[in-house]
């Protein structure tokens, strides 16, 4: 649920900062002081970025 709603706001900004005709630079943040495995890290770094490709695709569309 919080993937979904912190892509939802990065979409709105990317859409704001576009209709200010500024050059839009957005990207999930990720900490790695964690204790998971690569692939584990991997996996969620993949599903938060589809996440938010998803949210700007579908608000950039409308």
């Amino acid at each position: 649920m919080s993937i979904k709603e912190n892509a939802w706001g990065l979409a709105r900004y990317a859409r704001s900062v576009q209709e200010s005709g500024l050059i839009l630079i957005i990207g999930p943040e990720f900490l790695m002081d964690d204790t998971h495995e690569i692939h584990k890290t991997a996996e969620v770094q993949e599903e938060v970025i589809k996440e938010v490709y998803m949210a700007c695709e579908k608000i950039m569309c409308t």
